[in-house]
């Protein structure tokens, strides 16, 4: 197991409710979700930029990037999507059910595609342990949201 990977992810993951706080605060002083999503994105790839620019990041070639599926260049319109919507719930559902439930997505959907190993990805078939393991996330989520 790869425990490097988890723990970064997981701090990664920690991560995700502050931004989500400070986004929905950002929306409440801007009075708009949308332009907080993109002041968002906008801080995000400055400082993208300049890391790139620091570490001296090779950039791809134009036959590299033609290369690449158009399906492949989605994730920054699902992560715009993703973000304007908990800029939108935080403040509507509180922090922890708005992130249980967008958990309970994740996990649903990555079970799906780990299942059928979509967009290329390994298989991980769904099994009865996995399956109790959505199902007993899906639990938590009601129980935060009750509780």
């Amino acid at each position: 197991m790869n425990w490097f990977a988890i723990i970064l992810t997981t701090c990664a993951g920690a991560f995700l409710p502050i931004q989500g706080a400070v986004n929905a605060r950002l929306g409440r002083a801007l009075d708009n979700p949308i332009l907080a999503t993109l002041s968002s994105f906008v801080t995000g790839t400055i400082a993208l930029v300049l890391y790139v620019l620091i570490a001296r990041v090779a950039l791809p070639d134009s036959a590299t990037l033609l290369r690449v599926p158009l399906w492949a260049w989605l994730g920054g319109l699902i992560g715009a999507v993703y973000v304007g919507v908990m800029v939108w719930s935080v403040p509507k559902l509180g922090t922890a059910t708005a992130f249980g439930v967008a958990i309970a997505g994740q996990i649903i959907l990555s079970a799906i595609l780990d299942h059928f190993g979509v967009l290329g990805l390994k298989t991980h078939p769904i099994s009865v342990m996995r399956a109790a393991g959505v199902v007993l996330l899906l639990a938590g989520v009601v129980m935060v949201q009750r509780g």
